[in-house]
Formats: C-alpha cells, structure tokens, sequence
C-alpha cells in the first residue's frame, strides 16, 4: 500500500523559477529603456538599503526554512511542519523568494518595476495545489492568510508611494 506522505518539492520550483523570470525580464525591460519615466534617481541609495535588506531576509528565511528546519526531511518522514518558522509564514520559502526578487527590483529605483512584486504575490496566494490541511483564518494564524498578507502588502506599498511624494 502506498504511504500518503507531502510532496517533497510541489509547485515550489515553478514558481521560484516564474519570480526570477519575471524578475529577469523587468530588469531587461528597465535596461533597454522602456521602463525610464519610472525611474527615481533621487532615491537611489534609499532604493538601494530597502532592496538590500529585503534580499537579505530572503536569503535569511530560505537558509532557516530549508537548511535549519530541514524541510525536506521532515516532509519526506510525513510530517508537517507547524513550528518555527512555519508557525509564523505558511509557506516561508515563497516568501523568500517574494522578498530575494522584491529586493532586487526596488534596488532597480523604479516605480513601475514594483508591480511585478505584485503579480508575485498574487501567483503565491492563488496557487492551485491542495493543501493537506486547511489553517482557519484566526487571529493567530492571520499571518498564514495570503488575504491578510496581501492587505499588509498593499498597506506597505502606500506607505512606499507616499515617501515618494
């Protein structure tokens, strides 16, 4: 009989490779000047701490997702994970990929590059797998609801765009 066990890797690979790609062609499209009337030299160097920052806890979280929580592992064994890291995010290695693409699009200093986040973030909330257990949306499980990141997410942009002013 076969054991019902997780998927080991999932949709995950597809859609890191999906924000790189995106990441990839925003960055094309900025270099071969089609993105110019969004750029923001004046804030460049604030560009510059934000993007670095948010690809600094990428890394961070990918690094405790997958080598120290060993996600692998414990999927492979079975289990879900709803500790550490996996207590807070549902999903922590789509979120580090949000941030590591994130970061190097607002390093970029242009406006019009900060929509691919957006649609990055919409393809991690609408993602059509089956998950083996459904997490209630409750005050303690807030953060593992794609609505309520998306809402925070949007909150954050406003407050971006308005230091932008």
């Amino acid at each position: 009989m076969k054991k019902n066990t997780l998927p080991v890797f999932g949709i995950g690979p597809i859609y890191a490779v999906s924000c790189l790609l995106l990441t990839a062609f925003g960055l094309f499209l900025k270099k071969k000047g089609f993105l110019n009337g969004g750029d923001l030299p004046g804030l460049k160097s604030v560009a510059m701490i934000i993007g670095f920052l948010l690809i600094f806890i990428g890394v961070a979280l990918w690094i405790y997702a997958v080598l120290i929580q060993r996600i692998s592992k414990e999927i492979s064994s079975g289990h879900l994970v709803t500790i550490g890291i996996y207590s807070i995010v549902r999903n922590p290695i789509y979120l580090a990929f949000l941030c590591v693409c994130t970061g190097i699009l607002v390093t970029a200093h242009n406006v019009y590059l900060l929509i691919i986040p957006v649609v990055l973030y919409i393809m991690a909330a609408l993602k059509n797998t089956p998950d083996p257990i459904t997490i209630p949306i409750t005050v303690e499980n807030a953060g593992r609801n794609p609505i309520f990141l998306f809402k925070l997410f949007i909150l954050i942009s406003f407050c971006y765009i308005d230091l932008l002013k």
